[in-house]
């Protein structure tokens, strides 16, 4: 049985170059909220944004995220999160 079509080896992952990234996420995980502050690599931050820890919160994150063009191979997301959410 053959690698999944998404499987790339080790050797190749260390060949292939990197661009750095262009936008920076920080979210802030709290039971009732999630505190999103999105930071273009040239830019100031922009103003936090504050959503419900719902499916719906996630949501609208995801949705703010796409928007200003950031793309997953070169947006960096870290999470901060305390007590059960870690």
């Amino acid at each position: 049985m053959g690698q999944p079509e998404w499987f790339i080896s080790q050797e190749a992952a260390m060949e292939q170059s990197f661009s750095p990234p262009t936008h920076y996420v920080g979210i802030d995980v709290a039971a009732q909220t999630l505190a999103v502050v999105l930071t273009p690599s040239a830019a100031a931050p922009c103003p936090a944004l504050t959503v419900p820890n719902t499916a719906a919160g996630w949501q609208t994150v995801q949705t703010t995220l796409t928007q200003p063009g950031a793309t997953t191979a070169a947006t960096v997301l870290v999470r901060e999160a305390t007590g059960a959410y870690w």
